[in-house]
């Protein structure tokens, strides 16, 4: 058996959807569907019952899915032990994050949560749709990333618990320094449109943007110069004056203050919770010390 066979299930259990399961995997649905089936030949059983939609497991699929979380756990920590052997027996805890957060608040996070555990951090840093999935499929133990109430991060109750860890805010930045921006006329006009910097398709705070944007009771006139998947990346690009970027706050830091001057109409922004994510269970010592860490300090609800 392959054990990639186990993570797609494990997502596929999570969506309900082979077609979603499939884009987070980074495969075809024709090839996915017989990775599923190739699962299911080696268990003997059905696991998914495909009449439905969403799609559900069957009372064997909940079952397997059940043992298997443990298992994919196991395999993965076995995994590290091995190619890692100075660092077996002691306790680590795999967190999994965006890349604005990775680079804008990790350190300090775990500078507090860490304090005084004797336990080391093994950061996975991907896009939000590849470290969700990732988390889902027992690739984490812990999930920190940004959550918005209109387009909130959907991770069933039952298997999985949640905590608010800090508030952010989502506006368009620019340099007000720059030659051609310093007198930004926002939201553009038809004759004199905003040169804007977006996220890839399909990004999640791309699709936070398109929600800002269609709600915002003025239209927006742009005209798209650059398009990246990464805050980073936009930025980077918004300081050296290449145009208007929707950021988080928490990407704002450092010279970064200086340099990028934010769109204060609220009707352009849109408040943003900064939510960590547990697995129910099964959970290492480590990821349950860790959690009860996590949640000491979290936002009140």
């Amino acid at each position: 058996m392959d054990t990639g066979w186990l993570q797609d299930f494990m997502v596929l259990a999570e969506t309900g959807s082979f077609t979603r399961a499939a884009a987070i995997r980074n495969i075809s649905q024709a090839a996915f569907s017989r990775r599923m089936q190739a699962l299911e030949s080696w268990a003997g059983v059905m696991l998914i019952d495909r009449s439905t939609h969403p799609a559900r497991l069957t009372a064997e699929g909940e079952r397997f899915h059940a043992e298997m979380a443990d298992t994919l756990h196991r395999l993965i920590d076995v995994r590290t032990a091995l190619s890692r052997p100075a660092y077996y027996g002691k306790a680590q805890v795999r967190i999994g994050l965006p890349h604005v957060l990775a680079g804008s608040r990790f350190s300090r996070w775990w500078k507090d949560w860490a304090h005084g555990t004797g336990m080391f951090a093994n950061a996975l840093i991907a896009n939000v749709t590849d470290i969700v999935a990732s988390f889902v499929a027992g690739g984490a133990d812990i999930l920190v990333c940004h959550h918005g109430k209109e387009l909130p991060l959907v991770l069933d109750p039952k298997l999985f618990m949640r905590c608010t860890v800090e508030r952010d805010v989502l506006r368009p930045y620019y340099n007000s320094q720059a030659a051609d921006l310093g007198a930004l006329d926002f939201p553009g006009t038809e004759a004199s449109p905003l040169p804007l910097l977006m996220y890839s398709k399909g990004a999640y705070f791309a699709r936070l943007v398109d929600m800002i944007v269609d709600q915002a009771p003025a239209k927006l006139h742009a005209d798209l110069r650059v398009e990246a998947p990464m805050s980073d990346v936009l930025r980077d690009c918004a300081a050296k004056g290449l145009g208007v970027a929707w950021l988080p706050q928490c990407a704002i830091h450092g010279e970064y203050e200086k340099l990028l001057t934010p769109v204060r109409d609220e009707c352009w922004s849109m408040d943003l919770d900064i939510v960590a994510f547990a697995h129910r269970a099964p959970r290492s010592p480590a990821a349950e010390q860790m959690w009860n860490r996590i949640t000491a300090g979290a936002v009140a609800a």
